[in-house]
C-alpha cells in the first residue's frame, strides 16, 4: 500500500508542475499580446495626431500667407512628442497647384 501512495503522489506532482507550465505558458502570452496592443494603440493615436496638425497647419499657413504672406515651418509637442512640420512656400495663395504639408516625429 505504501508503494501504490508513493507512485500516486509522483503522478500528482508531474500534473501539478504540467499545469504550472501550461499555465505560465498561457499568462506570458496575454502579456505579450496586451504589450503589443499597446505599442499598436500608441503609434495610431500618434498617426491620428500627425494627421490632425497637417489639417491644422494646411489652414493656419493658408491664412497666414494670405494676410501678410510670410510662411515658416514650425515644432509643435503634444503629449511630450515633438512634431515637426514642413510646408512647401514656392506657391501664391491664390494658386490652383495643392500646397504640401509633412509631419514627421521621431521616437
Amino acid at each position: 500500500m505504501n508503494s501504490k501512495l508513493v507512485q500516486e503522489s509522483g503522478m500528482i506532482l508531474v500534473t501539478v508542475l504540467m499545469a504550472i507550465i501550461v499555465l505560465s505558458i498561457f499568462v506570458t502570452a496575454i502579456i505579450s499580446n496586451t504589450l503589443s496592443h499597446n505599442q499598436v494603440s500608441k503609434s495610431e493615436v500618434e498617426n491620428i495626431q500627425a494627421q490632425e496638425l497637417a489639417q491644422g497647419s494646411y489652414w493656419k499657413t493658408y491664412t497666414r500667407m494670405y494676410n501678410n504672406g510670410s510662411l515658416t515651418n514650425s515644432t509643435e509637442t503634444l503629449d511630450g512628442k515633438t512634431f515637426n512640420i514642413f510646408l512647401n512656400a514656392n506657391k501664391p495663395v491664390d494658386s490652383t497647384v495643392p500646397y504640401v504639408v509633412i509631419v514627421n516625429y521621431l521616437d
